[in-house]
């Protein structure tokens, strides 16, 4: 009974892998976490306590003005982070399952869920273990703002039951929470669709079997087809590329904004200081976003190049004409003059990092 009840678990674990959208997902997000984990790493590893205690100095000024300008800054910032994400989330979502069983939409709808929460957990793991880069981008800011009269009720830090005091999310601390989780969930319907893309390219471009067949003269129809899936595949990555892109944007801009929001609050002298540190880590976070978002593009884009190599082969092998013809003049379209659009796209959040760092408050 137990051995049965052991086997029902493993088999529920693995089932997922038995889809090759989750096989493809899954170096995708292992991809994307490099970036991340190597900040976290670099500014807990070269970040002395010291020099955190330094940038943090202003959250110990007093409140010398009550300049809402830059909260609202935030909150607008905000909204249009939500808006785009949750648009991101629909169109994708409507890509990722469309034309797929019953099952397998349950399948992938759990696992981005999955991929979401998990990641989630991680970033609350670490605020909550006060790593360098947490302090820095969280409790700095709120060191500022529960201190501002018109917006403490916002900051209760505990809560007590039955005698006991538990420690809770705060009122204010719930805007970047579901902002961030809306950026994990966009990014994770993203991946669903650029792995669904690359399943249906596998399928639709799989290479002769036998060596027969390679030898035969192809069909023209069926090189046109597959031509035709690879480019169309092609452009599909592209256009989730740009998508996740103006999610990474817009959550750059609502990173910034909510970094900057407590400028209002400081005088002169801690204001200036203050801004400086925001627009640094506001650098770092976009500067990572445009990593993850590159990240992201190494798997599809090693995918695709194995399957232009043996495009090449099946060339070869079936001498078709259309195909090699094919093959010599796209070449370039695994070259990155020929990607500007995407390399673009990539560097958007960096981007707007920079710019915003150039402009005051």
């Amino acid at each position: 009974m137990q051995d049965s009840r052991f086997h029902r678990v493993v088999d529920a674990m693995l089932k997922p892998m038995s889809f090759q959208e989750i096989r493809h997902a899954f170096p995708m997000i292992g991809f994307a976490f490099i970036p991340v984990t190597l900040v976290f790493g670099i500014y807990q590893l070269g970040v002395t306590g010291k020099a955190i205690d330094l940038m943090c100095v202003t959250t110990r000024s007093p409140i010398a003005a009550h300049d809402l300008a830059p909260l609202f800054n935030y909150y607008i910032a905000w909204a249009a982070h939500m808006l785009v994400s949750i648009g991101v989330v629909l169109l994708g979502a409507r890509s990722a399952y469309r034309d797929t069983s019953v099952v397998k939409t349950g399948v992938l709808k759990r696992f981005a869920i999955m991929a979401a929460l998990m990641t989630m957990f991680v970033v609350i793991l670490a605020d909550a273990m006060h790593t360098k880069l947490a302090v820095l981008s969280h409790e700095r800011i709120f060191g500022v703002l529960s201190r501002e009269p018109s917006l403490s009720p916002f900051f209760p830090h505990e809560a007590h039951f039955y005698g006991y005091t538990i420690p809770v999310p705060t009122f204010f601390s719930l805007l970047p929470i579901v902002s961030i989780a809306a950026a994990f969930w966009a990014t994770a319907t993203i991946v669903l669709c650029a792995s669904k893309s690359l399943a249906e390219l596998g399928r639709r471009t799989s290479p002769l079997r036998s060596p027969s067949d390679r030898s035969r003269q192809a069909d023209d129809a069926e090189v046109n087809a597959r031509i035709a899936a690879f480019s169309g595949t092609l452009e599909v990555l592209r256009s989730h590329a740009l998508a996740l892109s103006l999610v990474l944007v817009t959550s750059t801009l609502a990173t910034v904004a909510y970094l900057r929001a407590p400028v209002g609050f400081l005088a002169a002298a801690d204001r200036r200081s203050f801004k400086a540190v925001s627009d640094a880590i506001g650098l770092v976070w976009g500067v990572t976003f445009s990593l993850t978002l590159l990240a992201l593009c190494i798997y599809p884009f090693i995918q695709l190049r194995e399957r232009f190599s043996a495009f090449g082969e099946e060339a070869r092998g079936s001498r078709s004409e259309i195909l090699g013809q094919w093959l010599k003049e796209n070449r370039v379209l695994m070259q990155v003059p020929a990607n500007l659009q995407l390399v673009l796209s990539v560097l958007l959040p960096a981007t707007v990092a920079v710019v915003t760092n150039l402009v005051s408050t």
